[in-house]
């Protein structure tokens, strides 16, 4: 059984969340451990990833939106010394969070290339293909996105098969790319309902009312959920059951986590 991985970080600042998160893992007796030496809690971003022939791959994790607050900004090298995690450097700058891979395809956003602005575009989807030994493909980010991850946006389920928020309603320029990967990739797709929800007490982009961003284990979904007015819970876990009808779905409030841009996925990373 994979180990999971969470910053040292978690327990100490949100410690409801981690209250539930570890009540769902324990439950299901999955093995997972905290990571040594992390700035921030999202360490799918600045941690390695796994690519197509499962050898570790890391990133530079030099992301423009930390620009202004480096002191935020993990340095991989040093988390990897200290949990003793081997992986091969790429010379790229991209976050994890912004990769969903399987088997001889990947999927990321564009915003891959303007965190890349000394590379020309050929040249990164060259070493891309190398570190991640698969063919990427690509959709547009959203502008106003912060990050520009792909996880919070679509993620795949299997070969052929990809989960992507609901296209009704979201902006015309997203809808045409992502109609143009799957016309290019000939792959299927459910649609996962989303909702905008806006804390009055809380000026940051908010993740509540995104569920795509959701965590597959061994035999278990950790599975968003936001209880608040006008969500979409139930509809959500319809679907989510439908996509893994052999796993247990587990719904989890970490909305103290979404408040702050990320959930589930985000805040976790598995070797």
């Amino acid at each position: 059984m994979e180990r999971i991985y969470f910053s040292e970080l978690l327990p100490i600042n949100h410690p409801n969340s981690w209250k539930e998160i570890k009540k769902v893992l324990e439950k299901h007796q999955q093995p997972y451990s905290l990571l040594k030496g992390t700035k921030d809690i999202w360490c799918r971003d600045y941690m390695p990833v796994k690519n197509a022939n499962r050898a570790l791959v890391q990133f530079k994790y030099e992301p423009s939106y930390l620009l202004k607050d480096l002191h935020l900004q993990s340095s991989p090298s040093s988390i990897l010394k200290q949990n003793h995690i081997n992986a091969k450097n790429s010379i790229l700058n991209l976050d994890g969070g912004n990769v969903e891979l399987i088997n001889t395809t990947a999927i990321l956003t564009e915003r891959v290339f303007k965190e890349n602005p000394s590379l020309e575009k050929k040249e990164i989807i060259h070493q891309l293909s190398n570190d991640l030994a698969c063919t990427p493909y690509f959709v547009k980010d959203i502008t106003t996105d912060m990050t520009g991850h792909i996880d919070g946006y679509l993620r795949i389920i299997k070969e052929g098969l990809v989960v992507v928020n609901q296209l009704d309603g979201d902006l015309v320029y997203i809808q045409k790319s992502f109609k143009r990967l799957i016309k290019k990739i000939k792959w299927e797709y459910f649609e996962m309902p989303w909702f905008d929800y806006k804390a009055k007490d809380n000026p940051i982009e908010s993740a509540i009312g995104v569920y795509v961003n959701f965590l597959v284990l061994n035999n278990f979904v950790l599975f968003p959920i936001f209880e608040v007015e006008g969500n979409k819970d139930q509809e959500a876990l319809n679907i989510i059951q439908k996509i893994y009808p052999n796993k247990i779905i587990e719904p989890i409030n970490i909305n103290e986590i979404a408040k702050l841009g990320g959930l589930i996925n985000c805040i976790s990373w598995c070797d």
